[in-house]
């Protein structure tokens, strides 16, 4: 089982409770933290934007990230929404089987 780390932002924090429960109630996700007033600086159609966005942390497995994914891309209200997948190459073995558990069950 390779456990994975998704970085998602989104514009505020009914949106990042929104895709967090609609990926909870898939089990797709064991958890997810939202962090929110992350101030995000980037260029977007050739402009400098800055804008306090919610940082959320998806903890997963792999088979799981196509269709988180595609219910991100699908649900969430930016064009071009932030998808990051980082893997976890290291943590307690106790929490990292209930990451298993709790996600085994995804939609695949």
């Amino acid at each position: 089982m390779t456990a994975k780390l998704i970085l998602v932002t989104t514009p505020d924090l009914p949106t990042a409770h929104h895709l967090a429960e609609g990926l909870l109630e898939r089990n797709l996700v064991a958890c997810v933290n939202l962090i929110p007033s992350v101030v995000s600086l980037y260029k977007w159609e050739g402009k400098l934007e800055q804008n306090v966005e919610v940082q959320m942390f998806l903890k997963t497995i792999e088979r799981n990230v196509a269709d988180i994914e595609s219910y991100i891309h699908d649900h969430h209200p930016y064009d071009v929404p932030e998808f990051l997948v980082i893997n976890i190459d290291h943590g307690s073995k106790g929490y990292l089987n209930w990451v298993q558990e709790m996600t085994s069950q995804g939609s695949k």
